[in-house]
């Protein structure tokens, strides 16, 4: 029965629940008036009964949808439903307890953006200045942010440096490299550096188009976005592991990793079991993910030589993000 109720109320949103009320209003009406004058009953129904079927169908057809206008404009105004979310809660609620469904509708609901067409190359570079069990980790990092708005709107873009307490002997690592914003503004030198606080690098704000769904097919990425390159250099332990926890709603990820001969590596992913997670290409080097990366779920890789036997012990969980850090 939820699930009925949330196949019409789905409908109700995408054609405007106010739109789609006066819709059926102004239907029940004409029916009702069809059925009082072109089909109005006749004088001796026992000598015309199917016009006196269809005179009473229409009819109660008709009072049928102006009952239901007038149920949904009061059930709309005690119950206020401006978000599909809102419809999801009602009939969700009774199955997860309420804190649950808070976190859910704000990790999910209540975006302003999405990523896409994520890809990353992580690339290991020996480094004569830094001790033996470590190694330059220089990483390329580029997507598409999309707005999920319905006007356009300023999104502030903040991107963090993953391993900051590395560092080496004279405090050029970890940095950004470069950041651009293609058909825009390139950041490098001072002017890059000046805007990175305790690793967290803030750009001046950009502009997202508003989110335009014209169907229930229609993909996000088909509408314009904003393609964002990141280059950067971390230092990395080697045996050791590189993490990532991305912070905003990603698909379609690309992840490829290269490193010298004498070095292996493992990928490791902590999402739900459930879901489909990378799917190793051709090389053991090269990864993908079609599907959509949820907020504070992460990808891991860990590094060792090949004259080590195995990989090293996995780390903990990574600590997601704080609360509005920058997306990585």
């Amino acid at each position: 029965m939820r699930h009925l109720f949330f196949s019409h109320a789905a409908l109700g949103f995408s054609l405007g629940v106010v739109s789609l009320t006066i819709i059926i209003a102004l239907l029940g009406f004409a029916l009702v008036l069809l059925s009082a004058t072109l089909l109005k009953e006749p004088g001796e129904s026992a000598e015309h009964p199917l016009k006196e079927f269809f005179h009473h169908m229409v009819r109660d057809i008709g009072l049928a949808f102006l009952v239901a206008a007038i149920v949904t404009l009061v059930y709309g105004s005690t119950l206020d439903f401006h978000r599909v979310s809102d419809a999801i809660s009602l009939m969700i609620g009774e199955d997860i307890p309420q804190s649950v469904w808070d976190t859910t509708k704000a990790e999910v609901f209540q975006r302003d953006v999405f990523r896409g067409n994520y890809d990353a190359v992580w690339t290991i570079q020996p480094d004569d200045s830094l001790p033996p069990n470590e190694a330059r980790l220089n990483v390329h990092l580029e997507y598409t942010l999309y707005g999920l708005k319905s006007q356009p709107f300023p999104f502030i873009v903040k991107q963090e440096l993953e391993n900051i307490h590395l560092k080496n002997a004279d405090g050029t690592l970890p940095r950004f490299d470069s950041v651009t914003i293609v058909g825009g503004k390139t950041y490098q030198g001072d002017e890059l550096q000046q805007r990175v606080k305790n690793g967290l690098l803030t750009l001046d704000p950009i502009t997202l188009g508003a989110w335009k769904k014209t169907d229930a097919r229609f993909e996000l990425t088909e509408n314009p976005g904003v393609r964002i390159i990141f280059e950067r250099s971390e230092i990395i332990h080697i045996p050791g592991e590189y993490s990532v926890v991305l912070s905003q709603l990603t698909k379609n990820i690309k992840l490829r990793v290269e490193h010298p001969d004498n070095i292996r590596h493992e990928l490791k992913e902590w999402f739900d079991p459930r879901v489909e997670g990378f799917q190793p290409a051709a090389g053991g080097r090269y990864y993908t993910m079609d599907g959509v990366v949820l907020p504070g779920q992460s990808v891991s890789v860990q590094f060792w030589r090949k004259d080590d036997e195995q990989p090293p012990s996995p780390a903990p969980t990574p600590t997601p993000p704080v609360k509005n850090s920058g997306p990585r």
